[in-house]
C-alpha cells in the first residue's frame, strides 16, 4: 500500500512540474574564454551597446489585469559604442519571471547589449547587461565611445 501511495504522489508531482518548472535558460558559459574574450564576443554578438539612463518603464496590462509579458524601458543615452545614435532609445525586456527579462530600475544607469527583435531592441538577462557600477571591466574593454546625437 505504501509504495503505491508514494508512486501515486509522484505522478502528481511530476504531473505539475512541467506548469512551474519555467526558467531562464541561457547559452552555456564560454570555457576556456578570458573575461576579456567574452567581453568582445558580446560586443559582435550584439546589435546595440550603450550606457544608458532609465527614464522610464512602460508594463502595459492586460485585458485580464495582469502585466504584459514584455515591458518597454526607456533610456537617456550617455554613451555608445555600437548601434545607436539617438541620445533616446527604448529597449523591451520580458517583464514576467523566469522568461529570462532584464530587471531595470527608473534612474539607474545601465551597460546595455541589445539585440534587435522586429525592428524593436530588445536585451535579457543572457546577455551582459549591468548595471553601470558593475561595468568597470566592460567599459575598460570596450575602448573609446561616441557621445549620441542632441
Amino acid at each position: 500500500m505504501k509504495i503505491c501511495l508514494i508512486s501515486i504522489l509522484t505522478f502528481v508531482v511530476l504531473l505539475f512540474i512541467p506548469r512551474i518548472a519555467v526558467a531562464c535558460s541561457c547559452d552555456l558559459p564560454q570555457l576556456g574564454k578570458t573575461e576579456k574574450q567574452l567581453i568582445k564576443l558580446e560586443r559582435k554578438k550584439s546589435q546595440a551597446v550603450f550606457v544608458g539612463e532609465v527614464t522610464e518603464i512602460i508594463a502595459p496590462k492586460t485585458a485580464s489585469g495582469e502585466e504584459a509579458w514584455t515591458a518597454e524601458v526607456r533610456f537617456k543615452v550617455l554613451q555608445t559604442w555600437k548601434g545607436v545614435t539617438t541620445e533616446t532609445v527604448s529597449v523591451f525586456t520580458a517583464n514576467r519571471c523566469c522568461i529570462c527579462g532584464y530587471k531595470f530600475a527608473v534612474g539607474e544607469r545601465y551597460l546595455v547589449y541589445a539585440y534587435s527583435s522586429d525592428e524593436d531592441w530588445a536585451t535579457s538577462f543572457c546577455t551582459r547587461t549591468k548595471i553601470l557600477s558593475e561595468a568597470d571591466e566592460d567599459l575598460k574593454v570596450l575602448g573609446k565611445n561616441k557621445v549620441p546625437r542632441r
